[in-house]
């Protein structure tokens, strides 16, 4: 009985601290999103172009308006006379591998083992391949998360865009977006 009534104590203990790092977690979410939402309106890229894409041998978010995200460094900058913010994301979700195919079947199943089993951002995961473009579904997404879904650099698009372009060892554009009746979807442009 003991032993049971152990188990129970450290089961409600162990669902205090990871709701309340949670808790900590989205509000530094948030003052970080927040933050980067207030450069990215004040410099003018709200209707810019979103890019995950391998530069000088880093992967890096890119947010511009004119060109390809070539020879851009971190941070603020300027290209073709337009602000562009380049954001490193070489360490985010550096334990996905590229997949020896790129199938419909091999995509999906690795990202939702990434998006769904791992991070937990939505119930499912479901892609649909193209000669040139990538139609990733999110599905029943994390509640906890749906607060960010309209922010320019929401976790849901940026960790989307991240796993595909890590598992298909591409670069990639973000070509469309909205919301489904059950999530969001993203349309990535297969960079070459």
């Amino acid at each position: 009985m003991s032993s049971i009534l152990t188990g129970l104590v450290l089961l409600m203990l162990s669902f205090a601290v990871s709701e309340s790092i949670i808790n900590s977690l989205m509000e530094y979410l948030s003052l970080t999103n927040n933050a980067l939402t207030s450069v990215i309106e004040n410099v003018d890229l709200l209707e810019s172009d979103f890019y995950v894409a391998r530069v000088d041998n880093e992967l890096r978010l890119v947010m511009l308006k004119r060109g390809k995200p070539e020879a851009v460094i971190p941070g603020l900058g300027v290209k073709f006379g337009e602000p562009y913010l380049a954001i490193p994301v070489e360490n985010v979700l550096e334990e996905v591998t590229q997949v020896n195919e790129v199938t419909e079947k091999v995509v999906e199943t690795n990202l939702n083992s990434i998006l769904v089993d791992t991070l937990g951002l939505c119930g499912r995961v479901a892609v649909k391949l193209s000669e040139k473009l990538i139609r990733v579904d999110l599905i029943n997404i994390n509640k906890v998360l749906k607060r960010f879904e309209k922010m320019p650099l929401d976790p849901l698009k940026t960790l989307a865009a991240v796993a595909t372009a890590r598992l298909i060892g591409k670069d990639l554009k973000l070509g469309d977006s909205g919301n489904t009746v059950s999530g969001v979807y993203y349309v990535f442009e297969v960079i070459e």
